[in-house]
């Protein structure tokens, strides 16, 4: 009964949103929060039938705790080939009419669904801000949010959302298996959205946050150099970094745009770190360590390249909050 009512709610939903998708803003004071959910693992049928209720009960909880204006989920979404399960995950965002958005895991296309066909049903529900973005470059679902002071045309931020754990065609292997990494016309495509965003900001960089499932090579210095970067959180297992670096994490240094960057794949790893002025941060597994919890992110409209972070734990506990950046 609760799914017929949440299919009869979402085909409505879709119709009407599918009208005109609302402008991202800051709210009247200024702010907007997001929170990051990542490696959730969904699956309804779970052989501890707790698991997935215990889930789902830390994003409720995060929400409502938190009333975040935006919510993205960062990958290794699903853990079957259920759509009721891929409905059920983001059944709490549509329920509060909370706009969000998600990326790809490296499992999330295992289980006999494509990443195109996921794209095209997740995609159509309502309040989702995903897209599947440009066909010519890796992966599926690379796109651009924008957040806007209340009145104003040219956004305040940027949200770049990359897909970084797609199956290359004839990919090296590593010791655990296949790991993606940014291909060289994802980099192209983000210099060039960069440098058009910041042309017409009069040649100002927009603060900017990016979204990726596996973490950057340049994570692994971080709780290699903890005082220097300044590290909160926890390093519980080695970071599983793509195969190849293709230069990532320098074109952003050279745009001077991205503030930070928020990943998920390592399910031990909670930390944050600063290195040449970017935060590198972890987010919080929603899977295998507990307390489940979520990383909240919240950004101003004041222009400036600064933003707090916290953890905020399936208890109700709020945790490791850092400011970034000069207020």
């Amino acid at each position: 009964m609760r799914y017929l009512f949440l299919l009869l709610f979402t085909i409505s939903c879709t119709f009407i949103f599918a009208q005109e998708k609302p402008m991202l803003q800051f709210s009247e004071s200024g702010n907007f929060r997001i929170a990051q959910i990542t490696d959730t693992h969904f699956n309804s049928n779970h052989e501890n039938k707790e698991t997935p209720k215990e889930r789902l009960k830390m994003i409720n909880t995060v929400l409502d705790t938190e009333n975040p204006d935006f919510v993205i989920y960062t990958g290794d979404n699903v853990n079957n080939n259920s759509l009721q399960d891929w409905d059920t995950i983001f059944e709490p965002c549509i329920q509060r009419k909370i706009p969000w958005a998600f990326i790809f895991g490296n499992h999330d296309d295992e289980y006999q669904r494509s990443r195109e066909e996921l794209m095209d049903y997740v995609s159509k529900l309502p309040y989702c801000y995903a897209e599947y973005g440009p066909k010519e470059i890796g992966g599926v679902g690379n796109y651009i949010l924008t957040v806007h002071s209340r009145g104003q045309s040219i956004p305040s931020a940027l949200l770049y959302c990359f897909d970084n754990a797609y199956k290359v065609p004839q990919q090296p292997q590593c010791l655990s298996g296949p790991v993606g990494w940014f291909s060289s016309d994802q980099i192209q495509w983000y210099r060039e959205k960069s440098k058009e965003y910041t042309k017409k900001n009069e040649s100002k960089p927009i603060p900017a946050l990016a979204f990726f499932h596996i973490p950057l090579d340049e994570y692994v210095q971080i709780p290699a150099f903890p005082k220097e970067t300044k590290m909160v959180g926890d390093k519980g297992e080695k970071e599983c970094v793509g195969i190849l670096n293709s230069g990532l994490f320098q074109t952003m240094f050279e745009c001077g745009d991205v503030m930070g960057t928020f990943c998920g794949h390592d399910h031990e790893n909670d930390y944050i770190g600063i290195l040449h002025g970017i935060a590198l941060a972890y987010g919080r597994s929603a899977c295998q360590r507990e307390p489940y919890g979520s990383r909240l992110i919240e950004i101003n409209n004041s222009g400036k390249r600064t933003f707090k972070t916290w953890i905020r734990l399936s208890t109700g506990t709020k945790i490791n909050e850092v400011t970034v950046g000069t207020p």
